[in-house]
């Protein structure tokens, strides 16, 4: 486990990509899928996210 942290309650960058959580795809998926967001999540900026 990687001690580089986003915050004390958050996995490590390291683990997430371990587990398939980054990196965030950019491009349209191949399939249907649904955005879910949060204006309060510190991992991602909310105006970044796009449908």
């Amino acid at each position: 486990m990687s001690n580089i942290r986003c915050r004390r309650d958050y996995p490590a960058l390291e683990d997430l990509g371990a587990n398939g959580w980054i990196p965030v795809p950019r491009t349209r998926l191949p399939f249907p899928a649904n955005v879910v967001a949060s204006r309060n999540d510190p991992l991602f900026r909310f105006d970044r996210i796009e449908a």
